[in-house]
């Protein structure tokens, strides 16, 4: 699935493109190579080994889910490198993306890497040119300013109703008052 791209953000000297859902990716395993693609993002990894003071991803333990139904143990041995091999064995151009999912963005504005079929990824550059390019920190804001405006609206709602709950409550009050007054 082509993935919808909602705003395209200035980062460094290039472009990282926001959209609404991380990929899907699924793993494949040959040998020593390992990659995970949707289609047009991937992710590599090659089997290279460790040792006691050098793992891949500082050691962090994880599992990786194949097609096949296999699932694949990580424990400091798959590191993110086989690109150029992945490259040749598909048969495409692997190139770089900076991208951000908005949800995440959200919750930590930090955007990732991600290798992509750089084809088929310009072809979509091309398919969202009507896009403004943000500013780097302008697009937080943006992406801030719904969800604070929001907080807001609710706080205003809930103050309105405890104000309308009060002058109830006090109409009320009132109104036993002058019953008791007049008996």
């Amino acid at each position: 699935m082509k993935p919808e791209i909602i705003a395209k953000v200035k980062f460094n000297d290039g472009i990282a493109i926001v959209i609404k859902e991380s990929p899907k990716l699924v793993f494949k395993k040959e040998g020593d190579l390992m990659w995970g693609t949707d289609g047009l993002f991937y992710t590599c990894y090659e089997n290279q080994g460790c040792g006691k003071t050098w793992k891949a991803f500082a050691g962090r333990k994880f599992e990786i889910p194949l097609e096949n139904g296999e699932v694949e143990k990580c424990y400091g041995q798959w590191w993110d490198a086989g690109q150029t091999r992945l490259s040749k064995n598909l048969n495409i151009r692997l190139g770089c993306a900076t991208v951000g999912v908005l949800e995440k963005l959200k919750k930590c504005y930090v955007y990732c890497g991600y290798n992509v079929d750089f084809d088929k990824y310009q072809s979509l550059l091309v398919e969202y040119s009507h896009l403004p390019v943000f500013p780097y920190r302008d697009y937080e804001k943006v992406i801030k300013y719904d969800d604070m405006r929001k907080k807001h609206r609710d706080k205003i709602s809930k103050l309105e109703r405890k104000t309308q709950n009060l002058i109830l409550e006090v109409k009320k009050k009132h109104k036993e008052a002058c019953r008791k007054g007049s008996e």
